[in-house]
């Protein structure tokens, strides 16, 4: 029998997460139980995952994958055994609050123009996350990687900025392009409409090129964020190295996208990205806090450069 919604969610090596996160989603998610499945698609993980699920959730389904497929391939393989109407991409730690899963079905039941919603996110101690922006043009890229949409007045020449950083205008709904992957609810059936995330980008950046061939695909229809609604999502802000790896796997999903839709520009987005790296890597050196993060810039362009020779 067809549910309402399918909870999906792509697990690796994150056994206690997982876990806690299936946990929040059965007694919070305010749906019929009835009309709700779980869906935990394993990346084929070393640890005991699949087992401890087996054990202490039997009812829900277990998809082990024998290689690991990345973010974007997960969702697309938990997706293809999904029976809900909508799907619910939720990250291993994202923790739905009571209530939260039914007031975002509500969002889309009440407006058939609405192709996907997604709560705001907190961190545990109630800090809300950046979690949605708009479309890499190369004006935004330059605005993003510059440092330029930052910067008090010139900032506003950036309105609708890459990643949408000013998180006191997030006590409104918001309509941007693209909503972060941690905890978003889809229409399934527009989401095979493009057959899922694009798998060359692994991690990082999936949604962004996802939600942009869904704009293509249906037009008339757009995404919200709502504000209304919060889910706990742990992320990892504490620490500059982990903050300057993501940033480093975005910049790679940006090329990515660039070749996808715009291969003649390309060239110019690498341009533009390795001088905001190389800017970085200036400032970062002079402040000792910053100096390992400065490292990865390095390194990222050595590989780049690297990659040129090859």
């Amino acid at each position: 029998m067809n549910k309402l919604v399918s909870i999906i969610i792509v697990s690796y090596n994150t056994a206690n997460l997982t876990q806690k996160c299936v946990k929040h989603a059965l007694a919070s998610s305010g749906i019929d139980a009835g009309q709700l499945e779980i869906i935990v698609v394993d990346n084929n993980s070393s640890d005991n995952t699949v087992q401890l699920l087996k054990k202490s959730y039997p009812d829900i389904k277990i998809i082990s994958s024998p290689k690991n497929l990345g973010f974007g391939g997960g969702n697309n393989l938990g997706a293809k055994h999904a029976t809900g109407e909508y799907v619910l991409l939720l990250n291993t730690d994202a923790f739905l609050n009571p209530g939260s899963l039914s007031e975002l079905v509500t969002v889309l039941d009440k407006n058939k123009s609405i192709l996907s919603v997604a709560p705001k996110l907190t961190y545990e101690d109630g800090q809300i996350q950046q979690s949605v922006g708009y479309f890499p043009t190369l004006a935004r890229v330059v605005g993003w990687m510059w440092g330029l949409d930052k910067l008090p007045g010139i900032k506003l020449l950036f309105p609708t900025p890459y990643h949408f950083y000013d998180v006191s205008k997030y006590n409104k709904d918001l309509s941007p392009d693209w909503l972060m992957g941690a905890c978003v609810l889809l229409r399934k059936d527009a989401y095979l409409s493009v057959t899922g995330f694009d798998e060359k980008s692994f991690m990082y950046g999936e949604e962004v090129e996802l939600f942009y061939r869904l704009k293509k695909k249906h037009p008339d229809q757009f995404v919200r964020l709502v504000t209304s609604v919060s889910v706990t999502h742990l992320g990892s802000y504490s620490s500059n190295a982990a903050n300057t790896s993501r940033l480093l796997s975005e910049l790679d999903g940006i090329i990515t996208f660039y070749n996808l839709h715009f291969p003649s520009l390309t060239w110019v987005i690498k341009w533009v990205i390795n001088l905001g790296v190389i800017m970085r890597i200036i400032i970062f050196s002079l402040i000792p806090a910053k100096r390992s993060s400065a490292g990865q810039y390095l390194s990222y362009l050595g590989q780049a450069k690297q990659s040129r020779v090859q």
